[in-house]
């Protein structure tokens, strides 16, 4: 399942990964520019997770709002490719329609509009799929877990497979199920942890930090 669902994965991300960086415009301000910019050259080096703190950076930068509407539906466009080349599908959904809202309000040629409104709706399908995905490998997980649970009936759940789910659900954007689960995930982990003899320390204290992060931007 995972290797099916990173190679798909992997397919949605090619547009966003062969889509030359978009340089930053002239007549900016400084502050502004050099978040572009650094997001451009992270862009290019294939830092996508990189690009896209400069990129969100740039976008509640002070006088980003001032800027010209297809300037910002540049950097916008730029911040959602570089989410998607970084597989945070759910978060590329919002600048991407940003993007495209601030495009059809442009006066011109629709044929411009609908060119430069092209790759955003590509990059957003892709988002949409991949976000689908990561929904569908949560209830594949809970399957997991439920089968583990008819197998061994005397466990109270398994630390590791309720954190597996509550992250896929966290890259899903689905935060209140992936609260919930990593929760739980977190608390088996540390019992087991805390045990006379745990099952896999070093697998279970990588994935109790993995689920602390996530929890950490839940709530």
């Amino acid at each position: 399942m995972r290797n099916r669902l990173t190679s798909l994965l992997f397919s949605l991300c090619i547009a966003a990964v062969f889509v030359p960086a978009i340089a930053a415009p002239t007549g900016m301000p400084l502050g502004l520019k050099e978040m572009w910019d650094a997001g451009d050259k992270a862009y290019s080096e294939k830092n996508y997770k990189q690009a896209a703190e400069w990129f969100d950076k740039a976008s509640k930068y002070s006088d980003f709002a001032a800027q010209p509407k297809d300037r910002r539906a540049e950097l916008y466009r730029s911040y959602g490719r570089a989410l998607v080349g970084s597989e945070q599908f759910a978060k590329a959904i919002e600048p991407l329609n940003r993007s495209i809202d601030l495009i059809d309000q442009l006066e011109g040629d629709q044929r411009v509009k609908s060119g430069l409104n092209s790759e955003a709706y590509g990059l957003l399908s892709g988002a949409y799929a991949g976000q689908k995905m990561y929904r569908e490998a949560a209830e594949y997980s809970l399957k997991e877990l439920n089968a583990h649970k008819e197998r061994f009936p005397e466990h109270k759940g398994n630390g590791l497979l309720e954190a597996k789910i509550g992250g896929w659900y966290f890259r899903a954007g689905m935060k209140d199920k992936a609260r919930t689960w990593l929760t739980e995930g977190e608390k088996l982990l540390k019992e087991d942890l805390a045990s006379a003899s745990p099952a896999s320390p070093d697998l279970e204290k990588e994935v109790l930090a993995g689920a602390q992060k996530m929890l950490a931007e839940c709530n």
